[in-house]
């Protein structure tokens, strides 16, 4: 799970928020967009997925996004802050089994 779901999940989050921004946005989306989009494409070039939810967690796109969403449609703030606070959890426990010396992808 930790190898193979944990980052396809990260990269579809980067794929859907980039998308997001770019068609919320428009004009001044569209760099921010493209930076998620080219760091998919830079995470997945070595066909090495194992760590990319470690690489996805700095992207900056994911919480501007996030704070976009909430900021023009408050219904989508619950599935948003979830998002974070799963985020936040997941890693906390990764970090934590790194910590104690156990593989943690």
């Amino acid at each position: 799970m930790i190898n193979y779901v944990l980052p396809l999940i990260g990269l579809f989050l980067l794929l859907v928020v980039s998308i997001y921004v770019v068609v919320a946005c428009r004009g001044t989306g569209v760099p921010l967009g493209v930076f998620g989009i080219v760091s998919i494409v830079m995470f997945t070039l070595n066909s090495n997925l194992i760590s990319v939810h470690r690489y996805v967690l700095p992207c900056l796109v994911l919480y501007v996004t996030g704070a976009l969403m909430v900021e023009r449609r408050r219904l989508l703030a619950p599935p948003v802050f979830a998002a974070i606070f799963f985020g936040v959890v997941l890693q906390s426990i990764l970090f934590t089994l790194f910590v104690a010396g156990r593989w943690a992808g």
